[in-house]
Protein backbone atom coordinates (compact mmCIF):
# COMPACT_ATOMS: atom_id res chain seq x y z
CA UNK A 1 0.00 0.00 0.00
CA UNK A 2 1.00 3.56 -0.64
CA UNK A 3 0.12 7.08 1.04
CA UNK A 4 1.09 10.54 -0.05
CA UNK A 5 3.44 13.13 2.05
CA UNK A 6 3.88 16.52 1.71
CA UNK A 7 5.56 19.42 2.31
CA UNK A 8 9.12 20.72 0.78
CA UNK A 9 11.21 19.47 4.09
CA UNK A 10 9.37 16.30 4.43
CA UNK A 11 9.69 15.11 1.22
CA UNK A 12 13.42 16.02 1.04
CA UNK A 13 14.61 14.19 4.39
CA UNK A 14 12.42 11.07 3.71
CA UNK A 15 14.46 10.72 0.00
CA UNK A 16 17.57 11.33 2.34
CA UNK A 17 16.54 8.36 4.53
CA UNK A 18 15.46 6.30 2.24
CA UNK A 19 13.50 4.02 4.32
CA UNK A 20 10.22 4.00 2.03
CA UNK A 21 9.64 3.09 -1.23
CA UNK A 22 9.45 6.14 -3.12
CA UNK A 23 6.76 5.20 -6.83
CA UNK A 24 6.13 9.11 -7.61
CA UNK A 25 6.88 12.53 -7.30
CA UNK A 26 4.79 15.75 -7.78
CA UNK A 27 5.68 18.92 -8.41
CA UNK A 28 3.50 22.42 -8.60
CA UNK A 29 4.02 23.18 -12.24
CA UNK A 30 4.71 26.83 -11.34
CA UNK A 31 6.90 26.00 -8.56
CA UNK A 32 9.92 28.40 -7.37
CA UNK A 33 13.09 26.10 -7.57
CA UNK A 34 15.02 26.74 -4.50
CA UNK A 35 17.87 24.92 -2.47
CA UNK A 36 15.21 22.37 -1.45
CA UNK A 37 13.73 21.42 -4.18
CA UNK A 38 17.06 21.04 -5.92
CA UNK A 39 17.79 18.68 -3.90
CA UNK A 40 14.88 16.43 -4.00
CA UNK A 41 15.00 16.20 -8.05
CA UNK A 42 19.09 15.51 -7.37
CA UNK A 43 17.75 12.26 -5.39
CA UNK A 44 14.84 11.90 -7.10
CA UNK A 45 17.04 11.57 -10.54
CA UNK A 46 19.26 9.26 -8.14
CA UNK A 47 17.00 7.36 -7.96
CA UNK A 48 15.27 7.13 -10.72
CA UNK A 49 12.00 8.46 -8.89
CA UNK A 50 9.87 9.48 -11.73
CA UNK A 51 8.78 13.47 -11.40
CA UNK A 52 5.54 14.67 -12.37
CA UNK A 53 4.29 18.50 -12.86
CA UNK A 54 0.98 18.96 -12.11
CA UNK A 55 -1.73 21.76 -11.71
CA UNK A 56 -2.32 23.24 -8.15
CA UNK A 57 -6.08 22.05 -8.21
CA UNK A 58 -4.43 18.70 -9.11
CA UNK A 59 -1.85 18.87 -5.92
CA UNK A 60 -4.51 20.16 -3.72
CA UNK A 61 -6.89 16.74 -4.29
CA UNK A 62 -3.86 14.41 -4.36
CA UNK A 63 -2.56 15.78 -1.22
CA UNK A 64 -5.97 16.38 0.64
CA UNK A 65 -5.67 19.87 1.38
CA UNK A 66 -2.56 19.23 3.13
CA UNK A 67 0.27 22.53 3.12
CA UNK A 68 2.50 20.65 0.52
CA UNK A 69 4.67 23.63 -0.78
CA UNK A 70 4.03 22.16 -3.82
CA UNK A 71 5.69 19.03 -3.25
CA UNK A 72 4.39 15.54 -2.39
CA UNK A 73 5.36 12.29 -2.90
CA UNK A 74 3.70 8.51 -3.25
CA UNK A 75 4.87 6.13 -1.13
CA UNK A 76 5.20 3.10 0.81
CA UNK A 77 3.61 3.33 4.25
CA UNK A 78 5.49 4.37 7.33
CA UNK A 79 7.46 0.61 8.79
CA UNK A 80 7.29 0.08 12.48
CA UNK A 81 9.94 -1.37 14.32
CA UNK A 82 9.58 -4.87 16.50
CA UNK A 83 10.40 -4.14 20.56
CA UNK A 84 11.95 -7.62 20.53
CA UNK A 85 14.42 -5.81 17.63
CA UNK A 86 14.91 -2.47 18.75
CA UNK A 87 16.45 -4.28 21.99
CA UNK A 88 18.59 -6.12 19.85
CA UNK A 89 19.58 -3.09 17.85
CA UNK A 90 20.86 -1.21 20.97
CA UNK A 91 22.88 -4.36 21.57
CA UNK A 92 24.88 -4.70 18.67
CA UNK A 93 24.66 -0.95 16.96
CA UNK A 94 27.84 0.42 18.07
CA UNK A 95 26.65 4.24 16.80
CA UNK A 96 24.11 4.06 19.20
CA UNK A 97 24.11 7.45 22.02
CA UNK A 98 25.14 6.10 25.04
CA UNK A 99 23.52 5.87 27.91
CA UNK A 100 20.22 4.96 25.45
CA UNK A 101 17.32 6.58 25.67
CA UNK A 102 13.56 5.62 24.48
CA UNK A 103 10.02 7.50 24.57
CA UNK A 104 7.09 5.87 25.57
CA UNK A 105 4.06 7.94 24.83
CA UNK A 106 0.92 7.09 26.84
CA UNK A 107 -1.90 7.67 24.64
CA UNK A 108 -1.20 10.96 22.93
CA UNK A 109 -3.66 11.55 19.68
CA UNK A 110 -2.59 14.74 18.58
CA UNK A 111 -0.65 14.60 15.31
CA UNK A 112 1.05 18.08 15.78
CA UNK A 113 2.03 17.10 19.42
CA UNK A 114 3.32 13.54 17.90
CA UNK A 115 5.06 15.76 14.85
CA UNK A 116 6.54 18.20 17.55
CA UNK A 117 7.86 15.07 19.80
CA UNK A 118 9.24 13.71 16.91
CA UNK A 119 11.67 16.11 16.07
CA UNK A 120 12.29 16.54 19.60
CA UNK A 121 13.06 12.87 19.67
CA UNK A 122 15.54 12.87 16.73
CA UNK A 123 17.70 15.72 17.35
CA UNK A 124 17.85 14.56 20.58
CA UNK A 125 19.26 11.35 19.78
CA UNK A 126 16.62 8.97 21.75
CA UNK A 127 16.89 5.30 20.27
CA UNK A 128 12.83 4.36 19.72
CA UNK A 129 9.37 5.49 20.70
CA UNK A 130 7.05 3.88 21.34
CA UNK A 131 3.23 4.62 20.83
CA UNK A 132 0.21 2.15 21.97
CA UNK A 133 -1.45 0.43 19.01
CA UNK A 134 -4.99 1.49 20.46
CA UNK A 135 -6.38 5.27 21.38
CA UNK A 136 -3.23 6.46 19.82
CA UNK A 137 -1.95 8.92 16.88
CA UNK A 138 0.07 7.53 14.28
CA UNK A 139 2.75 8.43 11.84
CA UNK A 140 -0.02 9.62 9.33
CA UNK A 141 0.92 12.31 6.54
CA UNK A 142 -0.01 15.02 8.35
CA UNK A 143 2.30 13.73 11.34
CA UNK A 144 5.49 13.43 8.77
CA UNK A 145 4.77 17.20 7.82
CA UNK A 146 4.49 18.35 11.45
CA UNK A 147 7.68 16.62 12.09
CA UNK A 148 9.78 18.41 9.46
CA UNK A 149 10.54 14.74 8.58
CA UNK A 150 12.30 13.84 11.78
CA UNK A 151 9.64 10.69 11.62
CA UNK A 152 11.89 9.11 8.90
CA UNK A 153 14.91 8.88 11.10
CA UNK A 154 13.11 7.69 14.00
CA UNK A 155 12.42 4.07 15.45
CA UNK A 156 8.66 3.79 16.18
CA UNK A 157 7.54 0.47 17.93
CA UNK A 158 3.67 0.21 18.17
CA UNK A 159 2.84 -2.58 21.81
CA UNK A 160 -0.51 -3.74 22.45
CA UNK A 161 0.19 -2.75 26.13
CA UNK A 162 2.15 -0.01 27.55
CA UNK A 163 2.59 -1.38 31.30
CA UNK A 164 3.94 -4.64 29.15
CA UNK A 165 6.68 -2.63 27.15
CA UNK A 166 7.85 -0.86 30.12
CA UNK A 167 8.49 -4.07 32.46
CA UNK A 168 10.30 -5.40 29.22
CA UNK A 169 12.42 -2.55 29.73
CA UNK A 170 13.11 -2.84 33.14
CA UNK A 171 14.21 -6.26 32.42
CA UNK A 172 16.80 -4.89 30.39
CA UNK A 173 18.66 -2.58 32.36
CA UNK A 174 16.37 0.49 31.83
CA UNK A 175 15.24 2.82 34.54
CA UNK A 176 11.68 4.42 34.13
CA UNK A 177 11.04 8.11 34.33
CA UNK A 178 7.89 9.25 33.97
CA UNK A 179 7.21 12.90 33.18
CA UNK A 180 3.88 13.77 36.06
CA UNK A 181 3.58 16.77 37.63
CA UNK A 182 2.18 15.64 41.37
CA UNK A 183 2.96 15.31 45.39
CA UNK A 184 5.48 12.56 44.70
CA UNK A 185 7.28 13.99 41.62
CA UNK A 186 10.88 15.47 41.85
CA UNK A 187 12.24 18.44 40.25
CA UNK A 188 14.12 17.25 37.08
CA UNK A 189 17.87 18.75 37.88
CA UNK A 190 17.81 16.24 40.70
CA UNK A 191 17.51 13.01 38.67
CA UNK A 192 21.12 11.63 37.31
CA UNK A 193 20.70 10.14 33.65
CA UNK A 194 23.52 8.26 33.72
CA UNK A 195 22.01 5.39 33.14
CA UNK A 196 19.90 3.80 30.04
CA UNK A 197 16.40 5.66 30.55
CA UNK A 198 12.90 5.61 29.49
CA UNK A 199 10.98 8.70 29.90
CA UNK A 200 7.04 7.85 29.82
CA UNK A 201 4.97 11.38 28.59
CA UNK A 202 1.25 11.60 28.36
CA UNK A 203 -1.36 13.52 27.21
CA UNK A 204 -1.59 17.31 27.88
CA UNK A 205 -3.87 17.71 30.31
CA UNK A 206 -4.58 14.41 31.24
CA UNK A 207 -0.82 12.62 32.04
CA UNK A 208 0.54 9.35 32.61
CA UNK A 209 -2.44 6.96 33.38
CA UNK A 210 -2.38 5.63 37.00
CA UNK A 211 -1.13 2.07 35.89
CA UNK A 212 1.83 3.79 33.99
CA UNK A 213 2.53 6.35 36.68
CA UNK A 214 2.35 3.19 39.30
CA UNK A 215 5.26 1.25 37.27
CA UNK A 216 7.48 4.28 36.97
CA UNK A 217 11.02 4.00 39.00
CA UNK A 218 11.20 8.16 39.52
CA UNK A 219 7.94 10.64 38.71
CA UNK A 220 9.52 14.10 37.99
CA UNK A 221 8.62 17.36 36.87
CA UNK A 222 9.96 20.57 35.35
CA UNK A 223 9.37 23.91 37.74
CA UNK A 224 7.33 26.39 36.38
CA UNK A 225 8.52 30.27 37.20
CA UNK A 226 5.40 31.78 35.25
CA UNK A 227 2.04 32.02 35.45
CA UNK A 228 1.44 29.13 33.56
CA UNK A 229 2.22 26.18 35.34
CA UNK A 230 2.44 23.78 32.30
CA UNK A 231 4.26 23.39 28.91
CA UNK A 232 3.54 21.59 25.64
CA UNK A 233 4.65 18.12 25.95
CA UNK A 234 7.30 18.12 23.32
CA UNK A 235 9.12 20.96 24.87
CA UNK A 236 9.02 18.99 28.10
CA UNK A 237 10.33 16.18 26.32
CA UNK A 238 13.15 18.91 24.62
CA UNK A 239 14.04 19.97 28.07
CA UNK A 240 14.53 16.32 29.59
CA UNK A 241 16.28 15.09 26.58
CA UNK A 242 18.60 17.42 26.13
CA UNK A 243 19.73 17.70 30.09
CA UNK A 244 20.34 13.70 29.70
CA UNK A 245 22.65 14.33 27.11
CA UNK A 246 24.46 17.42 29.15
CA UNK A 247 24.99 15.29 32.11
CA UNK A 248 26.62 12.54 29.33
CA UNK A 249 28.52 14.84 28.21
CA UNK A 250 30.02 16.23 31.40
CA UNK A 251 30.07 12.88 33.29
CA UNK A 252 33.77 11.74 33.78
CA UNK A 253 35.67 10.07 30.70
CA UNK A 254 33.76 12.22 28.76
Amino acid sequence: MMEIIYGRRPVLEALKAYRRKFQQLFFLQSIQSDKITAEIVSLAHKHQIEILYLPKDQLEIITGGGHHQGVAARVSLYSYVDIDGVLEEIDTDSSTLKPPVIVVLDHITDPQNFGAILRVAETGGVFCVVIPKDRSVEVTPAVVRSSSGASEYLRVTKVVNITRAINLLKKRGFWVVGLDSNDLSIPYERISFTYPVVLVIGQEGKGISRLVRENCDYLLHIPMYGSIDSMNVATALAVIVHEIRRQHRIAPGK
